[in-house]
């Protein structure tokens, strides 16, 4: 027995990893050792006096845990993953009536280490009815996700993943209007300006067949979009102005 007890610690311990830690509340009421977790439990052991060696059953019992305790201390896991689910209740009858428990040790989903804490019991909560946070007569409950306290789905959102609906309406999905305008189409449906059947070219705003809208729509003497080209004095497009001046000082002379 000492053996197996051994063994057990050994493995609860195993799966138990730094992580962000998540509140256990436990109190004892009698012979009860009563919790209330903001996570699902996947296994716990505490020290105690010798009032607990006969602990069993609860929660824990009914979930599959195996509950073993020598005279000092007691633990409760499963080998096949099931766990006390978050939310209120009795974890194990002890067996005794204990007035203090030490040496907490409470793991997650994962191995992931909880942070429990033995309230003072009875005399703190006289209803003995305590919200999914561990609140003595409080109102908190469990959302649609899970999450204690939480207000559900997101607006916006279409699952407690956070998923958007596609142009489908499919929550999560990946579909997207081609330019077409056709639902997960492929650009096939229709012709782009420049008259390439699911080409991607469009019209800017001056109404330019895959151009930008960078020139504000103004083309210089040359008929370039957004050119720089004006014409001189000569009339020249670019011009420098020298091609008439030859002109000018001949005129002049006579």
């Amino acid at each position: 027995m000492l053996s197996y007890f051994k063994l057990a610690t050994a493995t609860l311990l195993t799966l138990i990893t730094i992580s962000l830690a998540q509140d256990v509340t436990l109190t004892i009421d009698g012979t009860s050792l009563n919790y209330a977790s903001t996570v699902d439990i996947y296994g716990w052991q505490f020290d105690h006096d010798g009032c607990a060696s006969g602990a069993s059953g609860g929660d824990s019992g009914a979930a599959g845990f195996m509950i073993s305790c020598s005279e000092t201390t007691c633990l409760g896991f499963s080998m096949s993953g099931s766990y006390v689910s978050l939310g209120s209740g009795t974890l194990v009858d002890l067996g005794g009536e204990c007035s203090t428990l030490t040496g907490l040790v409470f793991s997650g989903s994962g191995g992931t280490a909880l942070d429990a804490e033995l309230s003072g019991g009875g005399d703190d909560c006289p209803s003995g009815v305590y919200d999914c946070a561990g609140v003595c007569d409080g109102d908190a409950v469990v959302d649609e996700c899970g999450e204690c306290g939480g207000d559900g789905i997101d607006e916006g959102a279409c699952d407690c993943d956070g998923n958007v609906a596609d142009c489908a309406g499919t929550c999560g999905g990946d579909l997207q209007y081609d330019i077409c305008d056709i639902c997960g189409g492929d650009n096939s449906t229709c012709s782009d300006c420049s008259g390439v059947p699911g080409g991607d070219a469009y019209e800017d705003s001056c109404g330019v067949c895959d151009d930008d809208a960078s020139n504000d729509c103004v083309q210089d003497c040359a008929g370039v979009w957004g050119g720089n080209l004006v014409e001189d004095a000569c009339g020249v497009c670019g011009g420098d102005g020298s091609s008439c001046s030859g002109a000018s000082v001949q005129l002049a002379f006579e």
